[in-house]
């Protein structure tokens, strides 16, 4: 398999992982990968939200971490800094995701919800193997 098509199909995997079937069988999107659903109507905007979940990944990988690892590496981060470090990777993780929430805005709500822990299992059930029958 090529480099090409592996950075593909983990990024493939990644974006599903927001998406789940609804007892109804509809295709339901997290925008923020965990919490309250959002129903897609159809293949339109199912492909606009797993385009922008891409965009996101590749921005993540391509820029926010390596930048935020420079930063660690440069300048051992400690005390009120290391504080300051925390909260700008959690800032730069927030801000991501209003890409994502904005799109998802004027979907119909789900009753589906997906805990934190469901999403992380979702996420690496994806990948393989069973993470959710791990000790």
């Amino acid at each position: 398999m090529s480099i090409r098509a592996m950075i593909s199909d983990f990024l493939d995997k990644t974006s599903a992982a927001r998406f789940k079937r609804d007892g109804q069988n509809r295709l339901v999107f997290f925008p923020w990968g965990f919490g309250r659903g959002r129903v897609v109507p159809d293949a339109e905007t199912e492909a606009r939200l797993r385009n922008a979940t891409r965009r996101m990944m590749i921005i993540i990988f391509t820029a926010v971490i390596p930048v935020m690892s420079i930063a660690q590496a440069m300048f051992r981060f400690s005390g009120l800094h290391y504080v300051i470090y925390l909260a700008a990777c959690f800032a730069a993780g927030f801000v991501l995701q209003l890409d994502l929430v904005r799109l998802a805005r004027g979907l119909e709500m789900s009753g589906e919800r997906l805990s934190y822990a469901g999403a992380m299992t979702q996420s690496l059930e994806g990948f393989g193997e069973g993470f959710d029958k791990l000790p």
